[in-house]
């Protein structure tokens, strides 16, 4: 029960912040949007998506503290084990980044009817608060979970682990393109459900022409994710550990049933999402959008939480600098112990 309701709390906050690193992007276009056309309802959707944003950021905050908690009520310390081995600088240096995301975007809805303010420097400060969560956070908390399942890895002097060489290994790189794959469909989604709950807003705003703009172009970017998300997913198998990609494609009967089931739902949502983009903007069609979207999110998930429970505590020697001989024995381990050796 307690895996369920993790899965379900996890699913939840990546939807989260997914919404809040990609909604200020929006916003942009927006902004942009209403100084071009002159349409006053542009103007009202995007500071009601900034305020959004800072929201959803929030909560996915106070959800990824709840993971974390069922995580260790559950007996799984690998999240915290791994935490416990990131530099204090570096996780204090995450509470910073998190503040300044929050306040760039307080700033942005606050500055978003000045007059004097270049457009220019209004829309730097949206894209400041999305970069800093689209690629600071996703790296850290990879860095964290490879910290909590390999036992020795590069570390610094002070003999915590090093968070750049982590960062730079090809299984964290997939990883991100991944997430960010992910994120921009999830984010279009969510777009598409508050236009269907704002459109008689939007619309007596002088909106009608911007829920049609918004809502075909979103979809179809959101259709060029996931079809690239399809690409990187593939690639990501490529570089994860041996023994979670044997288990995904069917040494493990229960995870390749979810992983299929994964698979499929991404193909529903692409065919949704391809309805929507020619012009089916109906809310019975954004609701199936959805639906597939937090389906294909809980799968996976649920699946990558499956594969990486089974996956054992490598022990892999790691020293600051290697000689041939000991290159030579790590590709040995890596290949013992089911490791790229591009972890080492």
């Amino acid at each position: 029960m307690i895996s369920v309701l993790e899965l379900l709390v996890f699913t939840l906050h990546l939807m989260a912040v997914d919404i809040a690193a990609v909604l200020p992007l929006v916003c942009v276009a927006l902004y942009w949007y209403e100084r071009g056309t002159g349409i006053a309802a542009a103007g009202l959707l995007g500071r009601r998506l900034a305020i959004a944003s800072i929201m959803m950021l929030l909560t996915g905050v106070l959800l990824g503290l709840a993971a974390a908690l069922l995580l260790t009520v559950a007996g799984d310390d690998r999240f915290m084990d791994g935490l416990r081995r990131m530099p204090p600088r570096r996780l204090w240096f995450g509470v910073a980044e998190l503040v300044f995301s929050v306040a760039c975007m307080l700033a942005y809805r606050v500055t978003w009817s000045w007059k004097r303010l270049p457009g220019w420097i209004h829309s730097l400060v949206a894209f400041a608060a999305a970069t800093n969560l689209l690629y600071h956070f996703p790296m850290l908390f990879v860095a964290i979970s490879v910290a909590g399942s390999v036992a020795d890895l590069p570390q610094t002097e002070a003999g915590y682990v090093n968070v750049v060489r982590v960062m730079l290994l090809p299984e964290t790189l997939a990883r991100l393109s991944h997430h960010l794959a992910a994120a921009v469909i999830v984010t279009v989604v969510y777009v598409l459900r508050r236009l269907t709950t704002m459109q008689q807003l939007v619309q007596e705003a002088g909106g009608q022409k911007l829920v049609h703009w918004l809502g075909v172009w979103g979809a179809r970017v959101g259709l060029i994710a996931a079809m690239l998300q399809v690409l990187l997913g593939g690639y990501l198998i490529m570089q994860v550990p041996r023994l979670v990609r044997d288990q995904l494609l069917g040494g493990d009967t229960i995870t390749a049933v979810v992983f299929a089931g994964g698979i499929l739902g991404a193909i529903a949502l692409m065919h949704q999402l391809a309805a929507v983009a020619w012009g089916e903007l109906g809310p019975q069609q954004i609701r199936r959008c959805l639906l597939f979207t937090f389906l294909v999110m809980f799968l996976m998930t649920a699946a990558r939480h499956r594969s990486r429970s089974q996956l054992p505590v490598q022990k892999v020697p790691a020293t600051a600098t290697d000689s041939p001989d000991s290159k030579s024995l790590k590709l040995r381990v890596a290949a013992r112990c089911d490791l790229p050796s591009s972890s080492l």
